[in-house]
C-alpha cells in the first residue's frame, strides 16, 4: 500500500452511490520506501503463535535496512527494534470515505433494503 492522497469517489457519486461519511480513523506506520506497514502485518510478528506470513512481514523489513534479529529474539521483541532503525513514523489516516448501494434485481427489491447508515452530502474536497 502506497500512502497517496485519496479519491473524492466521483465515480460513485456519478452512479449515485450513497455516502455515508469515513471509514475507521487510523495510525498507519510510514516505512522509508513510502509504503505502509498494515496492523495486520504487525499482528503476523507480534502474534503469539506463529502466523502464516511472519516470515515474508520480517524479510520485507529487513530487505529495507532493518537488522537481522538476534538468536533468541522473538520477532514481537524485534519489531520495535527494527521500526526505529528504519526510521519508521506513525501517520494519521483519518478513515477512507465509505460509499454503499442497494443491490436487487429490481427496483422493487432494491427499494425493500434497509441502509442503516446517515447519508451526508457528498465530499467535494479531501480536506
Amino acid at each position: 500500500m502506497i500512502i497517496s492522497n485519496g479519491h473524492l469517489g466521483i465515480v460513485y457519486q456519478s452512479c449515485n452511490f450513497r455516502f455515508t461519511g469515513r471509514g475507521t480513523r487510523r495510525t498507519h506506520t510510514l516505512l522509508p520506501d513510502g509504503t505502509v506497514l498494515t496492523a495486520r502485518s504487525r499482528a503476523k510478528l507480534t502474534s503469539r503463535v506463529p502466523e502464516p506470513g511472519a516470515a515474508g512481514v520480517e524479510g520485507r523489513l529487513v530487505s529495507l535496512g532493518a537488522p537481522p534479529r538476534t538468536a533468541g529474539e522473538s520477532p514481537a521483541q524485534w519489531l520495535p527494534r527494527a521500526l526505529e532503525h528504519l526510521g519508521a513514523r506513525p501517520v494519521s489516516h483519518p478513515g477512507n470515505f465509505r460509499y454503499v448501494l442497494a443491490v436487487g434485481r429490481t427496483r422493487a427489491e432494491r427499494s425493500r433494503i434497509v441502509i442503516a447508515l446517515k447519508a451526508e452530502p457528498y465530499p467535494k474536497s479531501i480536506a
